[in-house]
């Protein structure tokens, strides 16, 4: 959630509180300090709050709170092909890898798609036009003309990624609404690199600190861990037109029609 511009008395906002969102109201402003109602509490939980913990409610901010707050119900909304709350388990791990921040522009991407496929049953369709090869390439390609250091520890965690598509990406990167279309995708000879895209692989570097988890990663691993994801991350921030406009999304029927 990242709109941060004024506020007024009156207004409906959304606001963090020991890890969960709730909406708001605010009732009083003095000097930088924001008075707020929480709706449907009693007053005295009313509170004062610095500006940098209020947020916009708007439509997308309502669908981060309804994902972030969605614990309870995650077995259920994600199957048990995502059974975690990444938002929350991504602060679990390695001091380092957690200070790699997922950009929020990613994370609304991330956000949006999710619910075009679990609420609006709208699937990406395939083969993307802009392959997972094709972006890995082009992003090792870029970072090989900066420097020879850099280029190396990418095409390490490249391999580690691709291998990851390859052998168990089903376990945590696909939702159960997409079971059928993985079925499809499993019965041709194209490799899985070359029908899914930016959107997969996104997911994919969501739950990368779950998977180093349990590695005993040295600090320089670590380091270059995190480098490397920090450079993807501005990679695909700044190739926002590797990912399939919502409004181009189709029927679990037509993409399987399609891979026919």
């Amino acid at each position: 959630m990242s709109e941060k511009s004024e506020f007024s008395v009156g207004e409906q906002v959304i606001i963090e509180d020991t890890g969960l969102f709730y909406v708001a109201k605010i009732i009083e402003i003095k000097d930088n300090e924001y008075k707020i109602h929480y709706n449907g509490w009693s007053s005295r939980f009313d509170k004062w709050v610095k500006k940098e913990e209020l947020n916009k409610d708007t439509e997308l901010n309502r669908a981060l709170m309804k994902f972030n707050n969605g614990r309870g119900k995650k077995e259920e909304r994600l199957g048990k092909s995502l059974q975690i709350d990444l938002f929350a388990e991504m602060s679990t791990y390695s001091d380092s890898l957690s200070k790699c921040q997922f950009p929020i522009l990613l994370r609304e991407q991330l956000v949006e798609e999710w619910f075009m496929v679990t609420d609006e049953n709208l699937f990406l369709p395939l083969p993307c036009k802009v392959t997972m090869r094709m972006i890995l390439q082009t992003f090792l390609e870029e970072v090989k003309a900066e420097s020879k250091t850099a280029f190396e520890n990418a095409s390490e965690l490249v391999q580690g990624l691709v291998y990851y598509m390859n052998t168990d990406a089903r376990k945590a990167v696909f939702y159960t609404a997409e079971n059928d279309i993985i079925e499809t995708v499993s019965k041709k000879s194209i490799p899985i690199l070359d029908i899914f895209g930016a959107e997969h692989l996104l997911r994919l570097l969501f739950i990368v600190p779950m998977l180093y988890s349990t590695s005993e990663l040295s600090q320089n691993e670590t380091q270059y861990v995190h480098d490397v994801l920090s450079l993807l991350f501005d990679f695909l921030l700044r190739h926002s037109e590797y990912f399939c406009p919502f409004d181009e999304y189709v029927s679990s029927e037509q993409v399987i029609e399609s891979l026919q």
